[in-house]
């Protein structure tokens, strides 16, 4: 999406929070970035465990960077499920749109865990003017398809099977 905006000439300022900065990869073309600590989910066994959540996140800290980050200069704030940018939008009256996997499950789609607290996460954590949702099947809903920027490959038959689970511990996955 950076390039596409780049592309046609929309000014952007990018914002990312949740992870340390060194914890970022292939951030050339977000050219000069900021980012804050903000909120960030810890997991266990491929769940969110609230405890750890609870634990490695600071809410004073939050409210310091929601109050400090200064919108007077912007139209809009496109966000991808990040708390500080979408609280301090809130808070200032700037319109904000969420492009998020999140955003889609604001419809009746299958859920796992749905439950009063997810449902509220989901509604507070971020809260935006609009909400664009993303997902691999739209389940009859307004729904956009993941856009991801795909590279040609060559395919090769190594009768191998890659399965990206970036929240599973090493030892979760049974054995091919």
């Amino acid at each position: 999406m950076a390039k596409s905006l780049q592309k046609y000439g929309v000014d952007v300022d990018f914002f990312f929070s949740g992870r340390a900065p060194e914890q970022f990869f292939d951030m050339q073309c977000f050219g000069e970035y900021q980012v804050e600590t903000g909120l960030t989910f810890a997991t266990n066994n491929g769940r969110v465990s609230m405890a750890r959540t609870a634990w490695k996140n600071s809410v004073p800290s939050l409210l310091h960077e929601t109050n400090s980050l200064d919108l007077s200069r912007y139209d809009l704030v496109l966000n991808d499920f990040e708390p500080v940018s979408a609280w301090a939008a809130k808070r200032q009256g700037v319109t904000s749109i969420s492009v998020s996997h999140q955003a889609a499950l604001k419809y009746a789609v299958p859920k796992v865990g749905e439950s009063w607290f997810n449902e509220k996460l989901l509604n507070y954590f971020a809260p935006v003017d609009i909400a664009l949702g993303c997902h691999w099947h739209h389940f009859g809903f307004p729904i956009l398809p993941p856009f991801v920027e795909v590279d040609p490959v060559i395919a090769v038959n190594s009768h191998e099977i890659l399965v990206y689970l970036p929240f599973e511990g090493n030892r979760s996955p049974a054995p091919y």
